[in-house]
């Protein structure tokens, strides 16, 4: 978001927990003081969860640990909706930040 200047303020960043029984508002309120404070972070009943999943095409699933305990195995990347609502692309946590910067910019120009 820093590097895009002030393109960065073009576009809303979500975030969309897949897990609110764990994820409370307060959780995710702590959780996101590690990212650029512009993300906004989501959380809805279960059932919005699973519609939003599915309107993404995204995917999760709780994996339950020792002792009792549980993770989320869940897509990772993130999806680009352009200003129309309509899918844009992905950006994967393993390309090179060149890569998703261009990507940004190339779904700022498409808005304008």
């Amino acid at each position: 978001m820093a590097e895009l200047g002030p393109d960065a303020e073009k576009f809303t960043p979500l975030f969309i927990t897949v897990d609110p029984e764990r994820d409370t508002q307060q959780v995710l309120s702590e959780y996101m003081t590690a990212f650029d404070g512009r993300i906004l972070a989501l959380r809805g009943e279960l059932a919005e969860t699973e519609k939003a999943v599915k309107a993404f095409s995204a995917y999760y699933n709780k994996v339950p640990t020792e002792g009792g305990g549980y993770t989320m195995d869940h897509t990772a990347g993130v999806i680009l909706m352009d200003a129309k609502g309509a899918f844009f692309g992905t950006l994967d946590m393993h390309e090179p930040r060149q890569t998703v910067l261009t990507k940004l910019r190339r779904l700022i120009a498409s808005d304008a």
